[in-house]
């Protein structure tokens, strides 16, 4: 939470979209790294001489480079001496004062104040270095973004892209690749399908933690090369572990490490449309989801995401003889026939039809396998034979993207690949999302379009607009 001095107000925190909280905890490995970074230095023996230093420097560390409250640190140094006076040893007597550091206002919450003119609309450098870290790093700003922000060099454009560059160079990045990638894409609903092995009995559930580390690989492997965004919907390449491989049906790739490995010959993947995760979080576990695949692309990948839907509306059926055997088109063209429900299925159910030659699993399929509805009836040598268990229904995978017609997977990709903007559109908001802490409002679509004009001179890279996002308002204005 970022409270603002000047105003008194609460506002959210730039990197956090909090969505439920169910335990709350907070880690932070300063503490231990400056405790470290002591013991290095002195040894068990450090100098009564040196404590109050010390306690000066952890403070300061703890308030993230903002101003230290100089009573607060002589009353740090008398809980100090006392615990010497009472026979503790120098690593005891410092704990009380310490822990007191850390449980201050300033230790835990975010103030952000105005820069030096009262009535500044930019924040101070140290406020922007807090945001930048908080966001590339998900975590404190180091001391040499502290270093900078206090000697006022940080309002040099040209020490700030080197910064930028060495943030996202460094490891801790990865923290943000993995949580932005989880976050736009909802990578976690993945964790709330439960497969049908009645219907895909070769289906290893090891594999589902696989699925979603595939989509995060690929996604940083896209950002961290800066490489065009267009990836996203089609690539000569993949990113693929053993368990991947083997249930895409891919040999010669050994190890849990995911490695970058081209598309073999004949095959469609390629893209995170492709993505097993991706397409099993698009459907039930038992059957795919034309509606739920088309928002999908939509929502993350043309930035045209589909209304809310009416009240008191129906799902599509899913019981029934005539019901197992309609097509998955048959049946969204069912529920289109709502006044209501039209608007929006026409444009987002005829984007999932070209997905329907994958599966729930993300496997490629002739046919569509479903529960016999007659199962009930079989008696128990009938219900051994695995044959008996599915019928099989035909495919339709003819759509079109924006008015233009396409036919399966690739169709679409090629549809897709003409809406650059679109994406980039996406992926910036998406940003911008993370950063702010809320969705992207009107006030944004300058700072979008700004962007992506740039940006499109050069291919549309994905860390360039990413950086350009950095270099925005949204970093500085208060």
């Amino acid at each position: 939470v970022f409270y603002q001095r000047e105003t008194e107000t609460w506002s959210a925190n730039p990197s956090v979209i909090v969505g439920e909280i169910q335990n709350f905890q907070v880690i932070n490995p300063q503490p231990y790294q400056f405790f470290h970074k002591v013991r290095k230095r002195f040894g068990d023996q450090v100098p009564d001489t040196a404590a109050g230093d010390l306690i000066l420097d952890f403070v300061t560390l703890m308030n993230r480079g903002r101003r230290v409250d100089r009573k607060l640190v002589s009353d740090l140094l008398d809980s100090y001496r006392l615990g010497r006076r009472q026979g503790e040893t120098l690593w005891e007597a410092l704990v009380e004062p310490m822990a007191l550091a850390m449980c201050t206002m300033e230790a835990m919450f975010h103030f952000e104040s105005r820069g030096a003119a009262k009535k500044s609309r930019y924040v101070s450098p140290i406020e922007m270095v807090n945001r930048v870290s908080y966001f590339l790093w998900r975590s404190a700003p180091d001391a040499q973004l502290i270093g900078l922000a206090q000697s006022d060099k940080w309002y040099d454009p040209q020490v700030r892209n080197q910064q930028y560059r060495r943030m996202v160079e460094d490891e801790k990045f990865e923290r943000f690749l993995r949580d932005f990638t989880t976050q736009w894409l909802e990578l976690d609903r993945q964790d709330e399908i439960a497969v049908d092995d009645r219907l895909f009995r070769k289906f290893n559930n090891n594999a589902k933690e696989s699925m979603k580390e595939e989509t995060i690989q690929f996604v940083s492997h896209v950002i961290g090369n800066n490489l065009p965004l267009r990836n996203l919907i089609d690539s000569d390449f993949i990113l693929v572990n053993n368990l991947m491989a083997e249930h895409y049906g891919f040999e010669r790739v050994r190890g849990n490490e995911f490695r970058v490995v081209p598309v073999p010959e004949g095959s469609k993947r390629g893209g995170i449309l492709t993505h097993a995760g991706i397409l099993m979080q698009t459907g039930t576990g038992e059957r795919t989801s034309i509606v739920e695949r088309g928002a999908f692309v939509a929502r993350k990948l043309l930035n045209d995401p589909p209304g809310i839907p009416p009240p008191l509306v129906d799902d599509l059926p899913s019981t029934g003889q005539a019901v197992a055997r309609m097509t998955g088109a048959q049946l969204v063209a069912m529920h289109r026939q709502a006044p209501q429900c039209a608007s929006c299925h026409d444009k987002i159910d005829s984007i999932g039809t070209g997905l329907e030659e994958l599966d729930a699993v993300g496997l490629f399929r002739t046919v569509d396998l479903r529960i016999n509805p007659n199962l009930s009836k079989l008696n128990k040598r009938q219900r051994r034979n695995p044959n008996n268990l599915t019928i099989k229904v035909r495919l339709e995978t003819e759509g079109r993207v924006h008015g233009r017609r396409f036919s399966g997977v690739d169709g679409l990709k090629k549809a897709l690949l003409g809406k650059d903007e679109q994406l980039a559109h996406a992926y910036i908001e998406a940003l911008l999302s993370m950063a702010n802490g809320r969705k992207s409002g009107v006030a944004d679509k300058t700072i979008v379009q700004g962007i992506i004009n740039q940006a499109k001179k050069a291919d549309l890279p994905a860390l360039s607009i990413l950086v350009a996002v950095l270099r925005s308002d949204v970093f500085k204005a208060y």
